[in-house]
């Protein structure tokens, strides 16, 4: 067949999730249509206006979207699987992806699911996060995950603010103030060697370089006095004991 001077032959090339396989004719107007397939397996006959198109023209059954080779979370989109209704009538369809996980396991996945970030992975992600929750890095059931709780729900309580770690709870073998060794055993009602968090300055709340564990006797002996009221305690005290001795 010949072709006028400035036909240019297409066939082979990709445009998108098409490939042109050969020509198969012309339009009355002499616009040259191709036989091309998608990378799902459905064919169709396009002009090469259509192909130009950003993205390519729709394919019925895959979509125009390219989704094989895309990447979402954990999933990595192999092959198109198939479409499904999902309305009675049938008109309605969702697009399937057979979808690798990083985890090795094969799962079918909705395009809608894909995209709107719905589905993650094979749901290994949901089992790790839950894992992750509940291991706090090993120290679940620990004195200072007691602590960092016990702290964030008062914080809450009174309205402070708050933005600890569990790293910085650091609980010494002796209390910084009154040098009595701290015990991490003790339950029930707090005793005088009992870890207790304490707030530099109370107003500042729960927030780091503001916190130190000293002992429950420590902090229950400064509350919330201020140092001027500390020194006088301290001076009223010290004259007493002059008068008792």
């Amino acid at each position: 067949m010949k072709y006028s001077n400035n036909f240019r032959d297409i066939t082979g090339q990709t445009f998108g999730n098409w490939s042109v396989i050969n020509l198969a004719g012309f339009t009355t107007h002499r616009c040259a249509r191709w036989n091309c397939v998608c990378k799902c397996g459905n064919t169709a006959i396009l002009r090469k206006c259509d192909l130009n198109k950003e993205p390519p023209s729709k394919c019925k059954v895959c979509g125009y979207k390219p989704m094989i080779g895309l990447r979402f979370c954990r999933l990595l989109v192999l092959s198109f699987a198939e479409s499904r209704a999902y309305t009675s009538d049938l008109k309605h369809k969702l697009r399937w992806w057979n979808c690798l996980c990083d985890c090795g396991q094969m799962v079918v996945v909705s395009g809608n699911a894909l995209n709107g970030g719905n589905t993650k992975s094979c749901g290994c992600w949901r089992v790790d996060e839950i894992a992750a929750r509940n291991t706090t890095h090993g120290m679940c059931g620990t004195k200072e995950l007691q602590m960092l709780d016990s702290a964030k729900y008062y914080a809450k309580k009174k309205g402070l603010p708050f933005n600890l770690e569990l790293s910085d709870i650091v609980i010494p073998e002796f209390c910084p103030v009154l040098g009595i060794k701290l015990n991490i055993n003790n339950v029930g009602k707090p005793k005088d060697d009992s870890p207790s968090l304490d707030k530099f300055i109370p107003t500042l709340g729960y927030v780091k370089g503001n916190v130190q564990v000293i002992s429950f006797r420590a902090n229950w002996i400064k509350q919330n006095a201020t140092l001027a009221e500390v020194h006088k305690l301290y001076q009223w005290m010290e004259k007493t004991s002059c008068h008792t001795s």
